[in-house]
Parts: structure tokens; C-alpha cells; sequence
């Protein structure tokens, strides 16, 4: 405890002992820091359980949408494929029949 008169400082160092000493918040209060009396810090955890829980919920919810677009690109690139095969097979048969109609003539 300090004791401030003006310019003067005098400090007197309280001790108790017995239950509860060395808990601080026993001291003022009355009550352990540890009981279930101590509403901020079981708030606080329950908060943060509850934020966990939720960051949670939107990893799985990204996780499932990366998995969902990357079927979709898969998919997209096998269409991609397939209609540029298709491309070319239709220039090689116009490019055929383009030689058989130039020998014809």
C-alpha cells in the first residue's frame, strides 16, 4: 500500500497469511479466483470455445467447396479436351475431303 502526501511517499508493506493469502483476488473479493464464482474468466472460455467452434464450421464449409470446385475444374477440363479432340477430328476429315475434291477435279 502506498500513502502519497504531496510531495512525501511512504509505503507499508500489509502481509496476511491464513486461507486464500496468496490469492490476490481472495483478498478483495472474498472469494477464490478458482470457484465457479468467477464469471469473466468461464465466460471468456466459453467464448472462445464457441469461436473455435465456429472457425471450425467454416473451415469444413471451405474445405467442402474447394473439394466441390476442384471436381468442377476436373470436369471442365475433360469437356476442354474432349471438344478440342473433337475439333481436330473435324479438320482432318474437312482437310481430307478437301484433298479428294482438289484430286477430283
Amino acid at each position: 500500500m502506498t500513502l502519497r502526501c504531496g510531495l512525501v511517499c511512504r509505503q507499508e508493506v500489509i502481509r496476511v497469511f491464513g486461507v486464500g493469502s496468496s490469492d490476490l483476488h481472495y483478498m478483495v473479493c472474498g472469494t477464490s479466483s478458482s470457484s465457479s464464482g468467477c464469471a469473466p474468466l468461464s465466460v471468456e472460455y466459453q467464448r472462445s470455445i464457441e469461436e473455435a467452434q465456429a472457425m471450425r464450421t467454416q473451415l469444413a464449409k471451405l474445405e467442402d467447396r474447394l473439394e466441390t470446385e476442384t471436381m468442377e475444374r476436373e470436369d471442365l477440363k475433360v469437356h476442354l479436351e474432349s471438344d478440342r479432340k473433337a475439333r481436330e477430328d473435324l479438320q482432318q476429315h474437312i482437310n481430307e475431303t478437301m484433298k479428294e475434291n482438289y484430286k477430283t477435279l
